[in-house]
């Protein structure tokens, strides 16, 4: 091969690096931006229009309790609140559309994946949380079985409000424990690394806490009327859900632990209750 022949050589394999470099900085991205809260907020909007339909048809029909809490800063500004949360969603849906856009994401298909991905979450999620249960000697609670099939507003009310439910504890609880666990702890050990990694695990085992708590009548009680007593079977239960869906979050992103929380929730509702594993 001659000087020139090898010269002209290396432009191509220059370019062939450096197109395949292109591709994988371009898969990374994608696989950021399907993580990011906006793709994560359009994939769950079918959850959450379920949700709004229901109420909408039957005002008087129960409401999340994550929902009331993002609507009470409207109770005093309308006559009617709900108007606020509509206000909302509306603007969150069209921000999350122009950063979706704007990323030439594929929506459809990224949309769809994000559902199939909580779909089979939702399938592994019940005998994960008895395996932890296991290994926490914890029994299982008794969950009974629903003694008719849920109605479609039962079942949109509940697939709807796991959507909220994952903006407020997962996203917000979540986010604001890691922002003040790693202030807290870099102030103190002076060591960033090792306070980012404590401030990650003090927000997952933090945030399952409250989302447990916040299913307790003495915590529900002081936004709106509802709850459960305490039980510690069904603490647990719901204090390893919460851990397993802030590990989803964390890994996955919100849209794939709001479908995976919604699906479970569906199931739980239509009798998949612990027993069914054992």
């Amino acid at each position: 091969m001659t000087t020139a022949e090898t010269a002209s050589s290396r432009p191509s394999r220059r370019g062939s690096q450096s197109g395949a470099g292109d591709r994988a900085d371009h898969a990374a991205v994608e696989s950021g931006l399907e993580r990011t809260l906006a793709l994560g907020w359009i994939a769950v909007l079918p959850l959450v229009v379920a949700y709004e339909l229901a109420l909408a048809l039957e005002p008087a029909s129960p409401r999340n309790t994550a929902e009331y809490v993002l609507t009470l800063p409207f109770q005093g500004l309308f006559a009617h609140p709900e108007l606020g949360r509509y206000g909302l969603e509306i603007v969150a849906t069209l921000l999350a559309g122009w950063a979706v856009f704007h990323g030439e994401l594929g929506l459809v298909r990224r949309a769809t994946r994000i559902a199939v991905e909580g779909f089979v979450g939702a399938i592994l999620l019940g005998p994960l949380l008895l395996l932890l249960l296991h290994a926490l000697e914890v029994s299982p609670p008794a969950i009974g079985r629903p003694e008719s099939v849920p109605s479609l507003t039962l079942a949109a009310l509940l697939v709807g409000g796991a959507a909220f439910e994952e903006v407020v504890f997962r996203v917000g609880v979540f986010a604001a424990l890691v922002v003040l666990a790693r202030a807290t702890f870099d102030w103190f050990l002076g060591l960033p690394r090792t306070a980012r990694v404590l401030a990650e695990i003090t927000a997952l085992v933090g945030s399952a806490v409250v989302f447990a708590a916040a299913h307790l009548a003495p915590v529900v009680g002081l936004v709106s009327p509802g709850g459960e007593p305490y039980d510690g079977a069904r603490f647990a239960w719901r204090a390893t859900a919460g851990l397993a869906l802030a590990l989803l979050f964390r890994w996955r992103g919100m849209g794939v632990a709001a479908w995976c929380h919604a699906f479970f929730n569906l199931a739980l509702a239509l009798g998949a209750g612990p027993e069914v594993f054992l």
